[in-house]
């Protein structure tokens, strides 16, 4: 009878072992899959920690028991209306109270590649029990944009904690496509394309000591439609005689200029304004204009160059200077000009922003080297005419010696 037990415990012994091994891994595959959606380490440690202490303290043979999903998903996307528009989507939910829920899981994935390109994805697990709500951010933890697009859709993927990774019977998710007007305000894709400033003149003044710049553009007439134009100012960027491949690479950086805007009502065709900033004289500058209609769908950028050399009379202007206590970002000046009349029109000065960009040091180098090229000319000359002159003197030196030679020769005894 002891050597039967003793040959039964030798065949079973292996096989327990197996079995143990097989919960074993089993349970540690399980850890591992429940807490790869991690992305950040120390979580994913703590989540390998807990779940496999878990493990070890219930009975891997008995199904643990999880609560449920929540359910009735909705999403709600409303429009924030600033400087600029930009769209928040809002994930709502219901839930069955449960003592075992610690918490929720959300993933927003984008489905279409044009709005991934915007949408770079979404999660949180730090979404409290109790909660029945949560607003997508404008930004990762990372501050990667994340902008809810009109017309793109969008996965919701959610579940309780802890969750069974992989059953579906402990997970739930819903489909969202957002709407193509939201509050009045549409999709900029399905509407016409937001025209560009044309004409664009920049023409530097002095008044008082101090160097202002008039801006003058032209607009297409656009019925239904009101629109603001908003600028940007980039100076000449000095660096420590660093080299790059490309010699117009950090040529510019942008000025600290306040911000300004000027507003149009419909069908004005003719603008003008004063850039609330002061210049410095015979400097370079850059100067990027673009519209944005009442929908804040915007126009591709105009940028315009133009130099401080040449400076105008505050009386050869025919705009008005932005007041100096106005350049603040929440008060605007309004300047709108409707000049139709010829007259006004042949009154304006020259287009500086025409001339290509002048700077004083091209000048500089342009009269240098006309300079160094006189100069080399002149030396040229002065050494030819030495030339021919020793050569001349040579030739007739020759032309002596040979008519006294003969002469010597003939008188001698």
């Amino acid at each position: 009878m002891l050597l039967l037990l003793t040959a039964i415990d030798f065949f079973l012994f292996p096989a327990c072992i197996g079995a143990a091994t097989g919960a074993a891994n089993r349970n540690s595959n399980g850890c591992a899959d429940q807490c790869d959606h991690y992305g950040d380490t120390s979580a994913y440690e703590n989540c390998m920690k807990k779940c496999s202490s878990e493990g070890f303290t219930t009975n891997t043979f008995s199904a643990r028991r999880y609560p449920s999903p929540p359910f009735n998903i909705s999403i709600d996307t409303i429009a924030i209306i600033g400087n600029v528009k930009f769209l928040e989507s809002t994930v709502s939910w219901d839930f069955e109270p449960d003592a075992g829920r610690v918490g929720f899981y959300l993933r927003v994935t984008a489905v279409e590649e044009w709005c991934e390109r915007d949408f770079s994805g979404y999660y949180t697990y730090d979404i409290g029990p109790m909660e029945r709500s949560h607003i997508i951010p404008a930004a990762t933890s990372d501050n990667e944009p994340l902008e809810i697009q009109h017309d793109c859709t969008y996965l919701v993927h959610m579940h309780s904690m802890p969750y069974p990774y992989g059953d579906p019977n402990f997970a739930t998710g819903t489909e969202y496509t957002v709407p193509t007007c939201i509050e009045g305000y549409c999709s900029c894709a399905n509407q016409n394309a937001v025209p560009v400033a044309e004409n664009v003149s920049v023409r530097p003044f002095q008044k008082g000591g101090r160097i202002r710049a008039a801006v003058s553009w032209m607009y297409p007439a656009i019925s239904g439609h009101t629109h603001q134009f908003r600028f940007d100012l980039s100076e000449r960027f000095y660096h420590n005689h660093l080299s790059f491949a490309n010699p117009n690479a950090f040529k510019y950086r942008i000025a600290e200029m306040p911000s300004h805007v000027v507003y149009a009502d419909e069908n004005v065709t003719s603008l003008s304004t004063v850039l609330p900033i002061d210049l410095a004289p015979n400097e370079e500058y850059r100067l990027t204009i673009f519209a944005m209609n009442d929908q804040l769908c915007h126009s591709d950028d105009v940028t315009v160059p133009f130099f401080t050399g040449l400076l105008l009379t505050e009386d050869d202007t025919n705009t008005k200077p932005v007041d100096d206590d106005n350049q603040t970002d929440d008060s605007y000046q309004k300047e709108l000009y409707n000049d139709t009349d010829a007259e006004g029109i042949d009154k304006k000065p020259p287009l500086i922003h025409e001339i290509p960009e002048k700077s004083l040091y091209s000048s500089i180098i342009i009269l240098a080297t006309t300079f160094a090229l006189v100069t080399a000319i002149s030396m040229a000359c002065c050494i030819a005419y030495c030339l021919v002159r020793k050569f001349y003197k040579n030739g007739k030196s020759q032309i002596e010696k040979s008519s006294v030679i003969p002469w010597a020769m003939a008188h001698s005894r």
